[in-house]
């Protein structure tokens, strides 16, 4: 499986940077959020040369408030070259005896994904194949699960100040994806963003 980590350059209530490498430590994709050339509604992913690729739109708040109340707490568009790549939907556990902890599906490639956490280590998410039928009405833990397909694992913080800050490592079966780097760190930062 390859593997990947993200590293978390930035972090503040107002703005977010992310780099994803690979495992030779080189700089795939970069993640910006927050940035005053990136606009107030997106996370901006580029090469690491500073060329964007992709986009991810965001809620608005004023939008937001007037959505009537729906299982889905909001749907991301990760756009390429003005075209709609992928969607990425979070939504709430139905049950009210799971976790408060979002799960979400991700639409992309006329597949679908679902990535939902993992009870035993928090902060873990598993990346499934595909999404169960009678998803919204049946508490996750007790549905028939697709088989996995990757792990986003949060990481410690460094206890040497020299050490590169790691935030995450993630694996995931080759070959899934055309663009599965712009894909992985998009749904990571909302995996790690407010």
């Amino acid at each position: 499986m390859p593997n990947y980590t993200v590293a978390r350059i930035n972090h503040t209530p107002e703005s977010a940077q992310y780099h994803l490498l690979d495992h030779r430590d080189k700089v795939l994709l970069v993640a910006d959020y927050g940035s005053p050339w990136v606009p107030s509604h997106q996370l901006r992913l580029a090469r690491p040369d500073g060329k964007p690729i992709a986009a991810l739109t965001l809620p608005r708040p004023t939008f937001s408030r007037l959505r009537r109340q729906t299982p889905t707490l909001a749907s991301y568009a990760l756009v390429i070259e003005n075209s709609v790549y992928a969607v990425i939907n979070k939504l709430q556990p139905a049950a009210a005896n799971q976790s408060d902890v979002p799960y979400f599906i991700i639409e992309v490639e006329s597949q679908k994904w679902l990535a939902l956490d993992e009870p035993e280590q928090k902060g873990r998410f598993a990346l499934y194949s595909g999404v169960p039928p009678r998803l919204a009405f049946t508490p996750l833990r007790q549905l028939p699960l697709p088989a996995t397909i990757g792990l986003i694992t949060p990481l410690e913080p460094p206890q040497d100040e020299a050490e590169t800050a790691y935030a995450f490592t993630i694996t995931l079966e080759p070959g899934r994806l055309r663009h599965v780097n712009l894909i992985l760190l998009a749904l990571l930062f909302l995996l790690d963003w407010p």
